[in-house]
């Protein structure tokens, strides 16, 4: 079992160029837990899982982990497992290749990423490259990515997309193993029905808010959907 992560936006807020992304976010998270990040495109949810792993600096207000202010962390890969677009390699790179620079980038455990491999079918597909990839293989490969390291907190972006069902199987099974190992799970997305399924709790992000929902209720279907609506009419 990990030891405690508390990951903690305090009155944060944020703009980009002009206009008010987040105002005044007040949200705190611990490890061992599943959480949901749900909300339309384009309406603040990247820029909060940005600024959550110090990519972006808040305007006003404070990011911290353990009280340490992400963006000022040397090796923010052992803190945070998350697929980030230009790790170094190229679209055009093999799949293969580019987890194996990541591996050696990270000092992961060779044999415990080619238990990822096999377990989500990577090891298929290993040869192709990036920019030929189905969108399902490409989650898989950025899933592998994300979860190579023993990182108390996992990020993962609208995971499900392009999965077939039984995929999507072994990524709640997967995510529920993480949180029974103490990490803390942030997990985007759109699929309401899935965050019914798979969150211990739900973050709402609408009109330049984000917040906690606290009448979500886990495993009660239509809950996160029901939840969300209650904040987007307020």
């Amino acid at each position: 079992m990990k030891s405690e992560t508390v990951l903690e936006a305090r009155n944060v807020s944020f703009s980009y160029k002009g206009k008010d992304v987040l105002q005044n976010v007040n949200i705190v998270l611990r490890n061992g837990s599943i959480v949901g990040l749900t909300g339309p495109n384009g309406i603040g949810k990247t820029t909060l899982l940005s600024l959550f792993i110090g990519d972006l600096i808040p305007g006003s207000g404070s990011v911290t982990i353990n009280g340490k202010n992400p963006a000022s962390i040397s090796d923010r890969s052992k803190l945070f497992g998350v697929y980030l677009p230009g790790y170094g390699f190229t679209q055009t790179d093999k799949v293969g290749s580019a987890l194996s620079d990541l591996c050696t980038l990270f000092d992961a455990d060779s044999s415990y990423v080619g238990s990822l491999l096999k377990r989500f079918g990577v090891d298929e597909f290993l040869n192709m490259r990036i920019d030929k990839l189905s969108e399902g293989m490409r989650k898989k490969f950025e899933l592998v990515a994300a979860s190579m390291t023993d990182a108390p907190v996992l990020i993962l972006d609208e995971p499900t997309n392009g999965l077939d069902v039984q995929s999507v199987e072994l990524l709640r099974k997967f995510v529920k193993e993480k949180k029974r190992q103490g990490v803390l799970v942030i997990i985007s997305l759109h699929v309401m029905s899935e965050l019914d399924l798979i969150a211990d709790s739900l973050i709402g992000v609408c009109d330049g808010k984000a917040r906690m929902l606290e009448s979500f209720s886990p495993g009660v279907a239509g809950s996160a959907q029901s939840c969300y609506k209650s904040m987007f009419n307020e």
